[in-house]
């Protein structure tokens, strides 16, 4: 069900070509799940076009950070998190159901972000450059160790090499290792990730860090962390703002501290 997310987005935002609406609509007729999911995500976006956005970003910058600080703090923002929270730590099942429940919550978790994005142009400093916070934040001092294995000194290596700023060959190195389908390391995928970021392969760094936040690792979060950096050298401020408010409202999420930092020198 994954794969039709874009093409209901697409459909109800009329963006699909006039042969796109006919095959999709016959899609809905033939797939009981997927006009389950759709009929749920119409609902979510009818609700949210009816949402003010001149009353959603006030006038003056203060009040909309406070209008933002509010909403967090509420019980609608509160119940949200927990659904979520719920639904993201069920144990895996194959009936249908608990498949759309998941897409539903993550659509829902999605449409509310745009809105945060809407929020954030508004009331955030676009004038503070973001590869001088990049530069001001990626000290890397904090990186796990790579831990030798079964004889191998490529990882030992590559960490060597990381911390001499060797970043082609430490890439050529992990990427190497990686063949032999060992990119499974919440620390290699930190590495290769943050290597990535250095090299400016942002999206290659993006398929890694995904990888970190979807997996079972204590460190998941790091992710998160990692990301907003790769958005700030970018210099994709409001999108970085979004990542790091994820993680100054969890105050078990790395470096919680520093992305409420962040988020200030953003203001």
């Amino acid at each position: 069900m994954k794969e039709y997310q874009n093409q209901i987005d697409a459909y109800l935002r009329d963006e699909l070509s006039q042969e796109g609406k006919v095959e999709f609509e016959s899609l809905l007729e033939q797939d009981d799940e997927l006009r389950e999911e759709f009929k749920i995500h119409q609902d979510l976006y009818n609700h949210f076009s009816e949402v003010d956005l001149m009353n959603v970003v006030p006038a003056s910058e203060n009040s909309g950070k406070q209008a933002l600080m509010d909403y967090f703090e509420s019980q609608e923002a509160e119940n949200l998190k927990q659904t979520i929270s719920r639904v993201r730590n069920q144990p895996a099942a194959d009936e249908p159901s608990s498949k759309v429940s998941r897409n539903i919550f993550f659509g829902a978790f999605a449409m509310a972000a745009s809105i945060a994005l809407i929020i954030v142009f508004n009331i955030y400093n676009t004038d503070v450059y973001g590869p001088d916070l990049y530069a001001e934040y990626s000290t890397w001092e904090s990186m796990p160790s790579l831990t030798v294995r079964q004889g191998v000194n490529d990882l030992s290596e590559a960490q060597s090499l990381f911390e001499a700023g060797h970043y082609q060959e430490v890439y050529d190195l992990l990427k190497s290792y990686g063949q032999g389908g060992e990119l499974t390391t919440s620390n290699v995928l930190i590495y290769l990730s943050v290597t990535c970021i250095e090299l400016n392969k942002f999206e290659e760094a993006d398929t890694y860090l995904e990888r970190l936040i979807a997996s079972d690792a204590v460190d998941f979060s790091k992710g998160y962390w990692y990301q907003s950096l790769s958005l700030l050298k970018q210099d994709k401020k409001a999108e970085a703002v979004q990542v790091l408010m994820k993680i100054a409202s969890e105050p078990t999420y790395y470096n919680h501290e520093k992305a409420k930092d962040l988020l200030e020198q953003l203001r």
